[in-house]
């Protein structure tokens, strides 16, 4: 994978969050089955392009947010 092909999937990440945010999930086993889909993806790109940890690191933060709050949902 080339860095520009790592910035796409991060850029493609970010969208991804901002649809489910916005309510692009039907449920919230959608929710947060997408967002450990999105963790551990962007954990593996992160090691292997560690010159965009920074980016992907805040990424992560927001998608673990986000399962946080859903999970609080359940509760």
């Amino acid at each position: 994978m080339t860095l520009s092909a790592a910035e796409q999937e991060l850029a493609l990440s970010r969208q991804l969050l901002t649809r489910t945010k916005q309510g692009g999930a039907p449920d919230v086993g959608t929710v947060l089955r997408r967002a450990d889909r999105e963790i551990r993806r962007l954990s593996s790109l992160a090691v292997a392009w560690p010159e965009l940890a920074a980016p992907i690191g805040e990424l992560i933060s927001e998608w673990i947010a986000l399962r946080g709050r859903t999970m609080r949902l359940l509760h």
